[in-house]
């Protein structure tokens, strides 16, 4: 654990794992990892895919039988890099620290006016921040400022690395080697869109329409038409005549629309 700090004072702890190497050469990396969620620990990347243990799948994708074994991971990244696991505040063993409150005389307990609030990390920008500090805290306490630094995230992970690109080299002197994007969800939006927001419509279109077609299942392309063709058309399409459709509705022609709705279902 690696205790965070706010005003000189305890603020909130992060749990981490890491894997060094005996042998630490100069030009070792080390890579910082996050998990996604928002709300994930980091065990998913760690005992998942790039750990030096992962958990034993079945070669079809289906869950394992109950318990599940950890085997060794053939393609950990440990082959070429330090891996330090992190678990956010609020993930995994990370919690804010709480203060004791003190008995206010009717049987309770009062209220500090400085006391923690627990959701202070959920937000994106005091997440941010709390991983920034604690990547210089790591760097410092395990003197690897002079090592190539890379990190990466998965799904919500990936928004934080992108953000984290920027914000490491402004507020916290950290200079990136290189950053790792796995699945990253960096339109949130789009992840929680409804039926009348169209971006999310737009982007959903040309990977349906390119999944049909690997499928052999699509009413608009042959079979065997090429990927990355299916891929351009249906994305000139969902920008084009799709997005028109979907934004101006009923006040479209009968005749415009009739047509359009066609084309769509097609793809």
């Amino acid at each position: 654990w690696l205790v965070l700090r706010k005003k000189d004072k305890p603020a909130a702890e992060i749990f981490s794992v890491s894997y060094i190497a005996n042998a630490r050469a100069a030009d070792r990396p080390v890579t910082f990892v996050f998990n996604g969620g928002p709300g994930a620990s980091s065990a998913y990347l760690h005992v998942g895919a790039v750990g030096p243990r992962r958990v034993a799948f079945p070669a079809d994708g289906t869950l394992p039988q109950m318990p599940p074994r950890l085997v060794e991971n053939e393609e950990s990244w440990l082959a070429f890099t330090d891996l330090v696991f992190v678990d956010p505040v609020g993930t995994g063993f990370s919690r804010v620290i709480e203060t004791e409150r003190k008995d206010d005389g009717s049987g309770g307990d009062k209220k500090k006016d400085d006391e923690p609030d627990p959701k202070e990390y959920f937000g994106y920008k005091r997440d941010l921040e709390s991983l920034c500090e604690f990547m210089g805290r790591w760097l410092s306490g395990n003197d690897r400022w002079g090592s190539p630094v890379f990190i990466a995230g998965e799904s919500y992970g990936g928004y934080r690395v992108g953000r984290l690109v920027r914000m490491l080299q402004e507020t916290a002197g950290i200079g990136l080697n290189g950053a790792i994007l796995i699945s990253p969800a960096l339109e949130i939006s789009t992840l929680a869109s409804g039926d009348y927001d169209v971006l999310g419509w737009v982007d959903l279109l040309p990977t349906m329409a390119a999944a049909a077609a690997h499928h052999g299942r699509s009413r608009a392309f042959e079979a065997g038409v090429a990927l990355d063709e299916v891929r351009r058309e249906a994305e000139a399409f969902a920008t084009g005549d799709y997005v028109t459709f979907l934004t101006r509705g009923a006040a479209m022609s009968d005749r415009k629309s009739t047509r359009l709705n066609s084309s769509h279902a097609n793809i």
